[in-house]
């Protein structure tokens, strides 16, 4: 180190001495210059003035960063030096705690830093104290330090509230964290704290923690955790219920005041809390109790007064509250808000007198703005509207400007209606606030007096005016013109304006109706306009007027709604049948309660409503409708076309169309009819058409073509109207549509208001749809829809159909409990019957059917034969009835032959076709045709023309196998078949017969005659005809000719399928056949490669002929008798014709060629036949005399075992021949000295 220079200041030098360090060039050279350093701060420090340079702080900052890594000796004592030089610096005091840390040692560390705040915010202090955590010896100072710092850390706190605790510790932990804010810190320490020492000093500190940060239901309960004996004075006490108030446990607040006051009974402040939490809880009847304790002992406490006021007004105790106020106002300490509130009383108390003393009282010498609003307020009460005016008038003549009273005298304007004084009123206003209040209003006025423009332009410079309530009540009252609503909408349309209140007013001008089942729309919501409650009643009120919906019945029981009320109570009193001796119209909702007495048939006191009213006849659209519509419903339709022609021209309405509609209709105008329609739907109004009178109209007049017309102008709409639903599902009923019928008809028994009738056609359509399964579970889903029994009574059928008579009785029951008939249920005395409650049957049978089916049923039933027999001798066949009474007794008795032989004996007198038909039928039953042949005859030679008959002959014929006359039968139908569907059965039956007696060309020739005689079921007779006879190309064509018409897409395949297959396999034959003459030519058996080689076969087609000859195809149900013939013959043929000479030469080439008409299937069936034979292990018939006589001839011939050569020399099939074998093998065996049951 270079020695001092003497001419520098020493400050100076020293600078110069921590440049040289922190510039050295290695680290050896900064630890020589340190080491230097520190010797000459130890032999000579400088003083505190050499260290006041101005840069001193930064050069020390400089040179501690610039050593500190260097964990030299050196580093150590230059910290230390440092220290003793600025112990007050906080760089050098984290130097210094550096150099000292010893963690295995850490206590002078702590002492150092546990009580400095310079080292607060030093990550590496921190670190230390964590590190050494275990081997600090006072675990209070790194607690108290990180208080210091404003921090809790649950382990370092832990260790210190583990051990012995300190209260001055404590006291220092908690001012610490209370004066950084640390609440939350404070309140977890106090937590921890507190489950080791429950003091009450620990606990109140703990619960003003809570309240700092907001925890307040912590804080109440740690004040209920306190004992209350421990707290020694008043104010702690009093800070308690505080406390308790401010965490809103008023309850404890007053538990704690209650404590307070058995130890203090007299303290004034403790009595006042207590009040004031009673009072806060919601107990005012004991905080009245209280306070008037207070006011009894301490008479001057008048804050105790203002409570008592306080409380008897939230009691409503009015007079009392008078009193206390007046006990102010004696004291001249009563304000004018408490003279206010004893004048209301006093209104409200109908003490007149004195609200009008007191109120000039406080209006003299000087009036007050709010006593004389009072003042008008007592006025509008006692009816004096005039002098309340007056006094608004007199207000505003020293308040011209008060907001109230303008605001008043506006409402009474607009109120009574006179809007051209409301207008001019409101002309005058200056304040931006009252023109902006009152906007809607003066848009309402302007529409209410016809000044549509300047309305419009209001509504485009402030669009919020749509919002108005009064806005919109003025267009639905007032705006019922055609040129009014296009305005409002182009005006709405140019200002880009959406408001659904605003749309569904419009739409209900137009006749636009709005559906409440369960819930009001919602658009309703809050207090809505008087106008959009209006819509929604009335066009629920006018479509069920049955009843009143439940939540618009609710909705209008608001005051604001009374109108409403009054004209649905109207409504429901005419539906009732109770006319009111007065009714009040309010023509501005368009004449509901007319329409009700219209709808209701009280036509004369509706003409009288309308009459009072006939100024409006030129200028509301709805009067004319109404005028229309009475005239209408009396009959009157020329005049009504007149008065509906006039509301018409006024308003373009989708009701006014629809009455339109019904006038043209009624004069069978149906033209005009769908052109009003079409007007319906062009304003969106097709919920309004009444479907139920056109449907009417259509059945009534068979109008289909007008039907299929409405449709399809409805055709681009969602009509959910289940009338119409209904014309839609009965048109797609005609046209057996069933898939779209059923489309429409669950959209009606979804719907409400369905019928019984729907359900049934329901019904109808799932059985057509063959969804049968369906029914029942439809059935009982639809029980609540229709409450009058009919929907039981359908189940109760459905199981009767099914033959579960106990549970149709059960549903039967439950109908006639609803109230329906038991006459009305067709087959509810049978289920009796089939349920053995015969007595119960018997009983209704007396009263309605004595000698009828159902009495039949029960003489059957209950074994009574005889007396079916004197009934059946009693008939006189003279209705369908004794025809359905004959069929019964057939098919029950015609076992029993008295019973044959009298209805034999009726057909013979008297010939009636029926009962031909049903002895035909039972002796056909029964297996009797010849006898069955005899009666159809006879009916086919008094009845030549009755299909069904010949059809039944030609049947009975068919099962005696004489199917030359069941075909003769059949085109003797045909001759007389006159309708389409007798000509296709005769055919279908016919084609049947030819093609399983494989009559093929019959059938192509029938066809080629009589094409319009095909049909989708003897095609298949046509079409496989062809096949078999090789005509492909003919059988393709009629397949793609009825493609997609008489065959199906599904058929369509299978044709071509089968058609390909036949094709390939005739192929397959050719090559099978071309096979089996070369391998018997050369005599050996062909390989593949002598198939493709020398047979010519196609590659191709080798694996099919080969497949073919392995296969077994051909060989299921073989008739073993004709195979049986077969074998033998082929075995003679071969045995004469060939060399072979045992069985196993007998092969499908050798079969195939010695057959007399060779067929590779029949020639393969026969092989297996034989091989089948062969393998069958019998037993020796040793009764058999036919076989011990072959036996015999083989013995005597000596013929070897081989089958071939015994079916040859005996011949005999193979079959034969091995039954020949195994009496010959047993003879043999039984010669060798053995016997065995099979061979």
């Amino acid at each position: 180190m270079p020695d001092a220079d003497p001419e520098l200041h020493y400050g100076e030098e020293l600078r110069k001495i921590f440049q040289e360090i922190y510039s050295s060039r290695s680290r050896q050279e900064k630890e020589n210059r340190i080491i230097s350093l520190v010797r000459q701060l130890e032999n000579s420090p400088p003083s505190q003035n050499d260290l006041k340079y101005p840069e001193f702080t930064q050069d020390i900052k400089k040179l501690i960063a610039s050593v500190q890594k260097l964990s030299s000796p050196g580093t150590a004592g230059l910290a230390q030096e440092l220290m003793k030089l600025a112990p007050d610096n906080r760089d050098v005091k984290l130097f210094y705690s550096a150099s000292i840390y010893n963690p295995a040692e850490p206590d002078s560390f702590v002492d150092l830093v546990y009580n400095d705040s310079d080292f607060c915010q030093d990550a590496d202090t921190e670190a230390r104290l964590f590190n050494a955590y275990n081997n600090i010896s006072d675990p209070t100072k790194p607690a108290i330090f990180f208080s210091l710092c404003g921090k809790y850390d649950h382990k370092i706190f832990s260790r210190y509230l583990e051990g012995e605790i300190d209260d001055d510790v404590n006291s220092t932990i908690i001012k610490n964290l209370q004066s950084k804010g640390r609440y939350d810190d404070l309140s977890k320490f106090l937590e921890e704290m507190c489950k080791r020492d429950k003091s009450i000093t620990y606990l109140i500190e703990l619960i003003n923690a809570y309240q700092r940060t907001g925890e307040l239901g912590k804080m109440s309960k740690v004040i209920g955790q306190l004992n209350y004996d421990e707290i020694e004075d008043v104010d702690s006490f009093l800070i308690l219920i505080k406390k308790s108030i401010a965490s809103g446990n008023y309850s404890l607040a007053s538990e704690i005041a209650r404590h307070a006051l058995s130890e203090y009974p007299e303290d004034h402040d403790l009595m006042t809390a207590l009040g004031e939490s009673l009072y806060l809880s919601n107990n005012p009847k004991a905080a009245l109790e209280v306070f008037t304790t207070i006011n009894s002992k301490f008479k001057d406490d008048y804050d105790s007064v203002r409570r008592l006021i306080d409380i008897n007004e939230d009691l409503h105790n009015l007079k009392d509250m008078i009193k206390w106020i007046d006990v102010l106002c004696k004291q001249l300490l009563c304000s004018k808000e408490e003279m206010i509130k004893k004048i209301r009383a006093e209104i409200e108390l109908s003490m007149f007198d004195e609200a009008y003393r007191d109120i000039g009282e406080q209006n003299s010498p000087v009036k007050d703005l709010d006593f004389s609003k009072l003042l008008m307020e007592i006025n509008l009460k006692l009816g004096k509207v005039t002098e309340a005016l007056n006094t608004a008038e007199d207000i505003l003549a020293f308040t011209p400007e008060d907001p109230d009273t303008i605001s008043f005298i506006l409402n009474d304007l607009y109120n009574r209606h006179d809007y051209e004084k409301f207008l001019a009123r409101t002309s005058t206003l200056s304040s931006r606030e009252l023109k902006t209040k009152f906007s809607g209003m003066i848009a309402a006025s302007l529409i209410y007096t016809g000044k549509m423009e300047n309305a419009m332009n209001m509504i485009s410079s402030t669009p919020e005016i749509l919002d108005s309530e009064h806005f919109i009540d003025s267009i639905y009252s007032s705006l019922n013109k055609d040129r009014e609503i296009q305005a409002l909408l182009e005006t709405l349309s140019s200002i880009k304006a959406k408001k659904p209140m605003i749309d569904m007013v419009i739409g209900n001008l137009r006749g636009r109706h709005v559906v409440v089942n369960d819930a009001l729309p919602e658009i309703i919501t809050g207090s809505p306009p008087v106008s959009i409650v209006a819509i929604v009643t009335f066009d629920n009120v006018n479509r069920s007027p049955e009843v009143v919906p439940d939540v618009i019945r609710k909705f209008i029981s608001n005051s604001k709604y009374k109108r409403i009320q009054i004209i649905v109570d109207t409504i429901s009193e005419i539906n009732s049948g109770k006319l009111p001796k007065d009714i009040m119209i309010f023509p501005q909702f368009h004449f509901p309660g007319v329409k009700a007495l219209i709808m209701n048939g009280y036509f004369d006191r509706a003409r009288d409503q309308l009459q009072t009213m006939e100024d409006l006849r030129n200028r509301d659209p709805f009067y004319n409708y109404m005028e229309a519509l009475l005239l209408f419903k009396k009959g009157d339709i020329p005049q009504a076309s007149k008065s509906l022609s006039r509301a018409i021209s006024m308003l373009s309405n989708a009701d006014f169309f629809d009455l339109e509609t019904k006038i043209s209709l009624s004069e069978n105008d149906e033209k005009s009819a769908l052109e009003s329609i079409e007007l319906i739907v062009a304003i969106g109004g097709e919920e309004s058409i009444d479907f139920e009178f056109i449907n009417s109209y259509i059945g009534k007049n068979r109008a289909f073509p007008f039907r299929d017309r409405l449709i399809e102008a409805l055709s681009k709409k969602d009509v959910k109207n289940t009338w119409f639903l209904r014309i839609l599902r009965d048109r797609t009923l005609e046209n057996s549509s069933y898939e779209n019928a059923v489309v429409y008809s669950r959209k009606i028994v979804e719907a409400s208001g369905v019928t019984a009738e729907d359900i049934r056609v329901h019904v109808d359509i799932l059985n057509a749809l063959k969804m049968q399964d369906s029914v029942i579970d439809f059935l009982i889903e639809s029980r609540g829809k229709v409450g009058n029994g009919a929907v039981e009574v359908m189940i109760g059928d459905w199981y009767y159909s099914r033959s579960d008579f106990k549970d149709a009785l059960s549903y039967y029951e439950m109908a006639i409990a609803k109230g329906y008939g038991q006459e009305r249920i067709d087959n509810y005395i049978e289920t009796l019957i089939e349920t053995k409650n015969f007595d119960e049957a018997r009983r209704l049978i007396g009263a309605s059917d004595q000698n009828g089916m159902s009495q039949l049923k029960l003489y059957y039933r209950t074994g009574e034969i005889q007396k079916i027999i004197d009934l059946l001798r009693k008939i006189r066949v003279e209705t369908k009835e004794d025809e359905e009474r004959i069929a019964y007794i057939s098919r029950v008795l015609w076992m029993n032959k008295e019973v044959r032989d009298i209805l034999i004996g009726i057909y013979q007198q008297e010939g009636f076709l029926f009962l031909g038909k049903i002895i035909s039928d039972r002796m056909m039953e029964s297996n009797e045709y010849e006898k069955a042949i005899e009666i159809m005859k006879n009916l086919q030679k008094n009845y030549p023309d009755n299909i069904e008959n010949l059809v039944k002959l030609s049947s009975a014929y068919e099962k005696l196998g004489k199917f030359h006359e069941s075909i003769e039968v059949l085109h003797s139908a045909l001759r007389h078949a006159k309708t389409s569907e007798a000509i296709f059965t005769v055919v279908d039956n016919l084609l049947r017969i030819y093609y399983q007696q494989n009559m093929f060309l019959e059938i192509r020739k029938f066809y080629e005659q009589n094409r319009e005689y095909v049909d989708s079921t003897n095609i298949h007779f046509i079409v496989r005809s062809y096949i078999n006879l090789g005509e492909y190309e003919a059988a393709e064509s009629i397949v793609g000719r009825y493609h997609g018409s008489l065959v199906s897409p599904e058929a369509f395949s299978e044709f071509m399928e089968e058609i390909n297959h036949v094709k390939k396999s005739q192929e397959v034959m050719g090559y099978v056949e071309r096979l089996l003459k070369l391998e018997y030519k050369t005599g050996k058996r062909f390989s593949t490669e002598d198939a493709v080689s020398t047979a010519d076969i196609p590659i191709e087609a080798v694996e099919d002929v080969f497949s073919f000859l392995a296969s077994d195809v051909g060989y299921s149900d073989i008739n073993d008798e004709k195979y049986e013939v077969l074998s033998r013959d082929i075995i003679q043929k071969v045995c004469k014709r060939t060399r072979v000479n045992g069985i196993e030469d007998l092969n499908i080439s050798v079969i195939y060629n010695n057959m007399a008409r060779r067929d590779p299937v029949i020639a393969k069936n026969i092989y297996a036949y034989i091989k089948k034979e062969i393998s069958t292990v019998r037993k020796p018939k040793i009764e058999d005399q036919d076989l011990q006589k072959l036996l015999k001839v083989a013995l005597k011939q000596d013929v070897d075992h081989d089958p071939f050569r015994v079916a040859c020399k005996l011949n005999t099939g193979i079959s034969e021949a091995m039954d020949v074998i195994a009496l010959m093998n047993y003879v043999s065996t039984v010669n060798a000295g053995g016997r065995s049951g099979h061979v």
